[in-house]
């Protein structure tokens, strides 16, 4: 009986640790991404969007939200959840406007000093294992680069 007492405890402890970990973990990641990103690319099922030609697309990353702008003008805002204790990290994004508000679009992402890719399943409906889309698929890769202050 004394033995699963113990045990019992250490798995308590273990997943305590975990989930610490996770969460500061994902405050980190979360400090990293604030501010604001000009798009540099934009992939869907396979394709490239000529529009991303436009420098005038913009995220802008504040606590949770994104705030997606095209010449300046607020288009969309969504909010986000990181784990980063996955491979690769993973995303959650949920719209907070227009018709598609409180959708959630599962994803994964990748920051490299000034540079992020974030592909996400535009149906919402599995979480994506790579950074490409495919003809015919609902994955849609975005990548950005830190805007100089």
């Amino acid at each position: 009986m004394r033995t699963g007492t113990v045990l019992g405890l250490a798995i308590v402890i273990v997943t305590y640790v975990a989930a610490a970990d996770k969460d500061d973990r994902s405050k980190e990641d979360k400090q990293k991404l604030q501010g604001t990103w000009k798009l540099i690319a934009f992939e869907i099922a396979g394709k490239g969007d000529d529009d991303t030609k436009d420098e005038n697309r913009e995220l802008v990353i504040d606590g949770d939200k994104i705030t997606v702008k095209n010449e300046g003008k607020e288009v969309e805002q969504e909010s986000f959840v990181l784990d980063p204790t996955k491979k690769p990290k993973n995303i959650e994004v949920t719209t907070l406007t227009g018709d598609e508000k409180n959708k959630k679009r599962l994803g994964i992402y990748e920051l490299d000093g000034d540079n992020l890719k974030i592909c996400i399943d535009e149906k919402g409906e599995t979480r994506p294992a790579e950074f490409k889309t495919k003809e015919g698929g609902s994955q849609i890769l975005v990548t950005l680069k830190r805007a100089k202050k």
